[in-house]
């Protein structure tokens, strides 16, 4: 059975009444409709075959497998070839301990800003 994988780096966005799937590589996007969102965050890996008999629409299933593939988001691979190609992470860690503040000050403070700006 051939099994397909979403690209790392095509990171699929819900929204209210659509969704989109935005290319990191290439700086674009695309839009999906909210079903196609919902299959590609509940499946890792993508089996179409399955997916039209969890679904029951043939057609549909069909043409999201064909857009998806003209688009390069999914590439086939196999069950354990997939453990090859890890998420891209989101994690963001900070060299600081203060991301921003909000200083108030007049013409009379601001002298004091000079020895506020040391402290940090």
């Amino acid at each position: 059975m051939n099994t397909y994988k979403l690209f790392a780096n095509c990171i699929p966005s819900k929204g209210f009444n659509k969704s989109i799937i935005i290319d990191l590589q290439r700086s674009s996007y695309k839009n999906i409709p909210n079903s196609l969102y919902h299959i590609l965050k509940n499946n890792e890996i993508l089996g179409f075959e399955k997916l039209k008999t969890e679904f029951n629409n043939i057609k549909i299933i069909n043409e999201y497998k064909k857009f998806l593939l003209e688009n390069e988001f999914i590439f086939e691979c196999t069950l354990s070839e997939s453990n090859r190609f890890p998420k891209i992470s989101n994690n963001f860690e900070k060299p600081y301990k203060i991301t921003n503040a909000v200083i108030e000050y007049s013409e009379e403070s601001f002298d004091n800003l000079n020895s506020l700006k040391e402290s940090f």
